[in-house]
C-alpha cells in the first residue's frame, strides 16, 4: 500500500511537470481602428508582425472597428492597419504578455509617404 501511494504520487508529479513545460506562452492583441473623425473603421486590414521580422499575420476589423489576434506568442510586435486609401503609422514594439490581452487604439490617416515607411 505504501509503495503504490508513492508511485501514484511520483506519477502525478511527473505528469504535472511535463504538462507545465509543454504549455505555449500565448497572449491576445486586440483593439479598435478609427477614422480620423473618430468613427469606427470597418473592414480594415490589420497586420501583425513580430519585431524580429518573421512572417506577418493579418485580420480585418468588424463593423465596430474592432479586431483581435488570439493565441499569439508573447513578445514584441509591430502593428499597422490600412484600407488602401488610408493607413495608420506603424506601431512598433507592442508587448504581448502571456495570458493577457493587449489593447490598442489606432487612427487612420490619409495615405502618404510617412505612413508607407516602416
Amino acid at each position: 500500500m505504501r509503495r503504490s501511494s508513492y508511485l501514484i504520487f511520483a506519477a502525478l508529479f511527473l505528469l504535472t511537470a511535463l504538462n507545465s513545460g509543454a504549455r505555449v506562452r500565448t497572449g491576445r492583441l486586440g483593439g479598435v481602428i478609427l477614422h480620423a473623425n473618430g468613427k469606427p473603421a470597418a473592414g480594415v486590414a490589420v497586420v501583425l508582425e513580430r519585431s524580429d521580422g518573421s512572417t506577418p499575420i493579418a485580420t480585418r476589423t468588424n463593423a465596430d472597428g474592432s479586431f483581435i489576434f488570439r493565441y499569439i506568442r508573447a513578445g514584441l510586435y509591430d502593428v499597422r492597419a490600412s484600407n488602401g486609401k488610408q493607413a495608420t503609422v506603424w506601431k512598433h514594439n507592442v508587448m504581448v504578455h502571456a495570458g493577457r490581452m493587449t489593447q490598442l487604439s489606432l487612427h487612420l490617416e490619409p495615405f502618404h509617404a510617412k505612413t508607407a515607411l516602416k
